[in-house]
């Protein structure tokens, strides 16, 4: 049975053991990793851009959800 992801979730720990969580929808079910990759990339880019390049992470944790 093979289980494929509709939503990419991060999950950021800052160096300051601020926390911040979150999720794109994306296009289609999805079980390749790359496209998981890029999702999670996108998300972890916004946040770096909206931090004007001052987020300084202790930790980055991925995961997939709404499971088909």
């Amino acid at each position: 049975l093979k289980n494929i992801g509709h939503k990419v979730h991060i999950k950021i720990k800052t160096t300051n053991f601020e926390v911040y969580s979150r999720t794109k929808t994306l296009d289609k079910f999805t079980d390749d990793t790359q496209t998981i990759y890029e999702g999670a990339k996108n998300l972890l880019v916004k946040e770096w851009n909206n931090s004007q390049g001052k987020l300084r992470l202790r930790l980055i944790g991925v995961r997939v959800s709404d499971l088909k």
